[in-house]
């Protein structure tokens, strides 16, 4: 699935101001790392 896609399944919430490690886990598994 797309990012949006996975972070949706991991429970995202757009209004939070941070991430889960699960959540930046799946960021940097799509982006690669900064």
């Amino acid at each position: 699935p797309g990012l949006q896609e996975r972070l949706s399944d991991l429970g995202y919430q757009p209004q939070h101001r941070s991430y889960t490690p699960l959540e930046v886990r799946a960021i940097v598994d799509a982006l690669g790392e900064p």
